[in-house]
């Protein structure tokens, strides 16, 4: 392991240059949230993704060609717990591609 960077911390190592990595990680997203700016890996809530999956799929498509769509290894499309802002935007451009 690395030390000094918020994956080693987040693996468990809590020494002191792992947990600055972290905090210094948190603040930053703090940040970033304050000024309106959420980063990729942000959760959001799933209900935009449900609407938009539902959509393709009442015009006739797929979960399978959904999830080849976003580039999904498996055709298993999870999203009740909520999902990244990554995937929530992906999903949206995909309903944009699919239905012009």
């Amino acid at each position: 392991m690395t030390h000094g960077v918020r994956r080693c911390y987040q693996r468990g190592c809590r020494c002191r240059p792992c947990a600055a990595a972290n905090t210094a990680y948190s603040a930053s997203y703090r940040a970033a949230i304050r000024t309106g700016r959420r980063p990729l890996g942000a959760h959001v809530a799933g209900l935009d993704v449900a609407r938009a999956i539902a959509a393709l799929l009442q015009d006739g498509y797929t979960r399978t060609a959904i999830a080849r769509g976003l580039g999904l290894q498996t055709p298993l499309l999870q999203y009740r717990g909520g999902v990244t802002l990554r995937t929530q935007l992906r999903i949206r451009r995909l309903q944009r591609e699919w239905t012009r």
